[in-house]
């Protein structure tokens, strides 16, 4: 975290926030997390920052994210600033170059929330439903609604089913939660879909070529 060379006046500022600002209604479902038949909520960007712009802007503070890059990586710059002048500010990394543009965007789209819930402090995930460590995500029963998800649950499910790809130790343990789930895969949006494929093709490659190595 970097701040201004003072940061009494934000500080304060802040401490206000703290007091009055409510988290964002959690309106939005995400399949990719589930806690028995629950399905986990969650409030996106646009929830999130219009829950925290009245309240910011009572108390004199704004909020600004820019991006920029640190060699092959896209980096997002989250800083909260006082009227003063004073100001604190967090780095967020989103992804790595090159990339397809859909991808940079979804990304760059769970990095915005992902930095700026932390940076003022709300919550914006269903803590019940949310946990952390179980990311397979169940199948769908038979005569569950086949529609597509929203763009915001659609990009943050891709986003959860990237990073489980990516923990599959075996070939087994990958054919198994493509297995479990073929369902969710078919209900993303066609560009998210091909991204999960894609990787779910690489990491396959990767598994075999170390079953050939060894």
């Amino acid at each position: 975290m970097k701040t201004s060379k003072s940061i009494n006046e934000i500080a304060g500022a802040s401490s206000k926030v703290w007091g009055e600002i409510a988290n964002p209604i959690r309106d939005k479902q995400n399949p990719g997390f589930k806690h028995g038949n629950k399905v986990a909520t969650y409030a996106d960007i646009a929830s999130g920052l219009n829950a925290a712009r009245p309240v910011l802007s009572k108390h004199g503070l704004t909020v600004f994210q820019t991006q920029r890059m640190v060699g092959d990586m896209l980096m997002l710059d989250t800083r909260l600033s006082h009227s003063s002048g004073q100001w604190i500010e967090g780095e967020y990394p989103v992804c790595k170059f090159p990339a397809k543009p859909q991808d940079i965007m979804a990304a760059l789209t769970y990095a915005r929330r992902g930095a700026l819930f932390s940076l003022i402090g709300i919550a914006g995930d269903d803590d019940d439903g949310n946990e952390a460590n179980k990311l397979t995500i169940p199948s769908q029963k038979k005569d569950a609604v086949s529609n597509e998800f929203d763009v915001d649950t659609s990009q943050v499910t891709r986003e959860i089913m990237r990073e489980a790809i990516g923990m599959a130790h075996t070939f087994e343990e990958l054919a198994e939660w493509f297995k479990a789930n073929k369902a969710n895969i078919a209900k993303l949006h066609e560009a998210d879909r091909v991204v999960v494929l894609d990787e779910m093709n690489d990491r396959e490659d990767a598994l075999k070529g170390k079953v050939a190595a060894e």
